[in-house]
């Protein structure tokens, strides 16, 4: 089933440029894109191993660069992407990305 019909709703993409000598991402200059977001509530365990609960998923194109670290926008709050799964289709090609979402509490 194509996801491409569902990608209707919008959010601002600030993709990574590069980091800073401190670790910190420097975001890009911000660009809309279509992909379906909705708030949810789960636990998951991250690189590292670290534990975390995420606030919302997003659904993107498989050609969409978005990745962890990235911070969207969607209803006026940033969230930082802390997962990124890309999901295959029936004969192996990649379907779409599902990304992870926390608030963005920088």
């Amino acid at each position: 089933m194509p996801v491409l019909p569902y990608l209707n709703q919008t959010v601002i993409k600030k993709i990574t440029a590069s980091y800073d000598k401190y670790g910190t991402p420097v975001p890009a200059i911000p660009v809309s894109t279509q992909c379906r977001i909705q708030s949810s509530t789960k636990r998951l365990i991250g690189q590292g191993g670290t534990e975390f609960t995420a606030d919302a998923e997003i659904w993107l194109k498989p050609s969409e660069p978005l990745t962890i670290d990235d911070i969207v926008t969607w209803e006026g709050e940033d969230y930082k992407i802390v997962k990124m799964d890309v999901k295959k289709g029936l004969v192996g090609s990649t379907h779409h990305k599902k990304g992870y979402l926390v608030v963005n509490r920088q």
